[in-house]
């Protein structure tokens, strides 16, 4: 375990996250039945918002999972055993595509790329040139163990110029971490299946995920074999169209989204994820004020991942706690090595206070006057950078 005793703590770890008192007040409302003409409003209401701000026409899925979930219920339902798909590896989330896809007996051809990159899309285009028996690209948008984002638009577009031919490169996504975080425009882009779940810039606990079926995808299921039974698409595809579930859904977890997603159309989405961008900047910022350098060349809104040196990552984790606030460590190979930083919900307050007491952890005994004439230099230099209306607060 991470930490004895988390409660309390202000997370900035990415996902889950703290839930704003509109997001907790929503989990109380009371519940309806799941058949009735109620929950088909509610069912509908919280869908086409999901859709709209993803930029997609295609229906939409929830399923009461987390979003691995969705994951396993994508390539189950997706990919026929045999088939063939491409999976790029840049960390532990991305990687976890190709586990799912073994399980299934699907081919899985890993581009592995070094942690804090991500794939070219030309480097993608000629993986593809290669093999033409390859017909799947799962794609993970921000790799969440690193912070590094993924360019979907680019390589979308270089995957279509090898379709012309009749050629079907299915391209799913993973947006769990980067949806209402980072721009994503599903339909513009060409993607043919996005997934996204409660947890993240959703601001609300973990236990629902949400799946964009385009019209590629929709005719891919009815080819692929049926197999399972809880997480076969095809059962929740047939009731997004009557406004239902196949199975018992998670109705208060629909009502606390449904909440955030008010919250960021009242906002608006483009407001939502300008604050997104200058929250992760104002963090680099105090990261490189403490002497630490980022890891992802391409920085997704979501999390920012740093290298600790010679620093004890878990000691400063243990010192940051004292302060109130919980860092994510970093996951396989990079444990120990890197910390993790999501200001995913956090308002101005939240984000200078975790910059003076970053300084004071890595000050330590050390802190006096200079170190407090040091911070507040620091936290003048972030608010420059989170101009605009503070709209988590």
């Amino acid at each position: 375990m991470d930490h004895k005793n988390s409660e309390g703590l202000n997370l900035f770890a990415p996902g889950p996250v703290n839930p704003p008192p509109y997001v907790l007040e929503a989990l109380e409302r009371p519940l309806v039945h799941h058949r009735s003409p109620e929950f088909a409003a509610l069912h509908d209401d919280v869908t086409g918002k999901i859709r709209a701000l993803l930029g997609t026409t295609s229906p939409v899925i929830t399923l009461a999972s987390s979003a691995t979930g969705a994951m396993d219920a994508v390539v189950a339902s997706l990919f026929a055993e045999g088939d063939e798909v491409l999976v790029p590896v840049m960390g532990k989330f991305s990687g976890r595509w190709a586990d799912i896809c073994r399980a299934y007996g699907i081919k899985v051809h890993v581009m592995e790329i070094e942690p804090g990159h991500s794939p070219g899309p030309e480097d993608i285009r000629w993986a593809l040139v290669r093999n033409d028996r390859i017909s799947g690209l799962l794609l993970t948008h921000c790799e969440t163990s690193t912070g590094a984002l993924t360019d979907l638009k680019g390589i979308s577009e270089a995957v279509a110029s090898l379709e012309k031919a009749g050629r079907v490169i299915l391209r799913v996504a993973d947006c769990v971490s980067s949806f209402c975080l980072d721009d994503l425009k599903m339909d513009e882009w060409g993607l043919d299946c996005v997934i996204t779940a409660s947890h993240k810039g959703l601001l609300s606990p973990a236990g629902l995920s949400a799946v964009a079926v385009g019209g590629r995808a929709a005719a891919a299921m009815e080819r692929v074999p049926a197999r399972g039974f809880y997480l076969d698409l095809r059962r929740y595809f047939a009731r997004a169209f009557r406004s239902s579930t196949p199975f018992t859904p998670a109705q208060s977890l629909l009502y606390a989204v449904g909440a955030a997603l008010d919250r960021i159309i009242e906002v608006g989405l483009e407001n939502v994820l300008d604050w997104d961008r200058r929250a992760a900047q104002a963090v680099m910022l105090a990261l490189e004020d403490a002497g630490f350098t980022t890891l992802a060349v391409s920085q997704s809104s979501a999390v920012v991942a740093f290298r600790v040196g010679e620093t004890n990552a878990e000691r400063m984790c243990e010192a940051m706690e004292e302060h109130g606030i919980y860092l994510a460590r970093g996951q396989g190979d990079l444990h120990g090595k890197i910390l993790r930083v999501s200001p995913i919900g956090k308002t101005r307050a939240e984000l200078v206070g975790f910059a003076g007491a970053l300084i004071e952890t890595v000050a330590g005994a050390k802190t006096n006057e200079a170190v407090g004439l040091r911070i507040a230099k620091l936290r003048a230099r972030m608010e420059d950078i989170l101009k605009g209306r503070d709209i988590w607060a």
